[in-house]
């Protein structure tokens, strides 16, 4: 945040805001006094200037220019488009709950989001109200078409009534009346798994004195809630192992050796561990991206991340998004809970995750 890292400057730590990075040029001196060149340019300006440094973090998002200029792979269009919008709106499946709706192709999640007077920066329609954060996904395999759809605010809400005009309240009129400046979306992408053998390879040209963290190591889907989980993950890595080599218990072995040489095992081990870890989720992250804009995310089978059996139940039941009135109250009843909703998340209820999957279609 910009103003966090404004109050928090100090003396000692240079912030260039408006930089673009345009180039990294190792420059050589002997392993202790090899530094790194950067092309920046500044503003506005076409005109390039340096600024030098020690070592670099790569942490510039899923279209990071530091990943650019060390590996060059491109990103992989995964065949989805997705839209967020942000509505001051009340009502039974928006207050204080989480709702999904999909109809085996297009796809709705939303989760409460309130904003108190004074606490952010954001739209005044929105502060002090009850309002609803949604993100709608949905397949679009031509990726042109994806970005023409993505180009603008009204051509995504146009597409997304389309799909959604009929669906139960509120997401109609979740959609219609959230305004066009409060909306955003995007075609989704990622990267092949990256691997630490080919990334340390490929910092040899750099001197190994760059890491990668966040987007700009492992972008994926949004699918499974892990893109910034993993950011935050890979930033606390990062910095307990940067701080390794300084440890008490390292202090003999740091007296014979170089402090450079531990930085540089540092972000060795730091990729490897980060690599590893990060691999399954961005997998699984865009299998997610295709089986929730499926058929499959409808079927009623606990195999599959569908209804299941719990799920099948309420409905044939009669408790499903089209008859929200004191949901909470009939799903314990229903299942034969009574009044003790904390059992709610035992047996079948817990397989279900405690959510209720709301099937436009029923």
């Amino acid at each position: 945040d910009k103003l966090h890292l404004q109050g928090s400057s100090s003396e000692s730590l240079n912030l260039f805001w408006n930089t673009k990075l345009r180039g990294i040029q190792l420059i050589e001196g002997g392993n202790s006094k090899n530094h790194l060149r950067l092309e920046v340019e500044k503003g506005n300006s076409t005109e390039t200037s340096e600024l030098l440094c020690d070592f670099a973090i790569g942490a510039d998002g899923i279209y990071s220019v530091t990943r650019s200029l060390i590996l060059n792979d491109p990103l992989s269009y995964l065949g989805v488009v997705v839209v967020l919008g942000i509505c001051a709106i009340k009502h039974e499946l928006t207050t204080e709950r989480v709702t999904e709706t999909n109809d085996g192709e297009t796809r709705i999640y939303t989760m409460p989001f309130t904003v108190e007077n004074g606490e952010m920066d954001t739209d005044s329609s929105l502060k002090g109200k009850d309002s609803t954060m949604w993100q709608l996904s949905f397949p679009v395999h031509d990726e042109k078409m994806a970005n023409r759809i993505a180009a603008s605010p009204e051509n995504l809400k146009q597409e997304a009534l389309r799909r959604c005009k009929t669906w139960h309240t509120p997401i109609p009129e979740l959609i219609e009346n959230t305004s066009l400046h409060l909306m955003s979306g995007h075609p989704v992408y990622d990267r092949p798994e990256l691997k630490s053998s080919e990334l340390e390879a490929s910092l040899t040209e750099f001197g190994g004195r760059i890491a990668l963290v966040g987007d700009a190591a492992h972008p994926m889907s949004p699918f499974k809630g892990q893109g910034a989980n993993q950011a935050l993950l890979d930033s606390i890595l990062l910095g307990k192992t940067l701080l390794k080599p300084f440890d008490k218990k390292n202090q003999n072995r740091k007296a014979n050796g170089n402090s450079v040489d531990f930085m540089l095992e540092s972000i060795k081990s730091y990729h490897q561990e980060m690599c590893n870890r990060s691999a399954s989720k961005v997998l699984a992250s865009r299998v997610a991206a295709k089986s929730l804009h499926s058929k499959y995310a409808t079927v009623t089978d606990d195999s599959y991340e569908g209804f299941g059996d719990v799920g099948e139940f309420l409905l044939s039941k009669g408790v499903h998004a089209e008859n929200p009135k004191d949901l909470d109250r009939r799903v314990v009843l229903t299942c034969g809970y009574g009044s003790r909703p904390h059992l709610l998340h035992k047996d079948k209820i817990k397989k279900s995750r405690s959510k209720i999957n709301c099937n436009s279609k029923s």
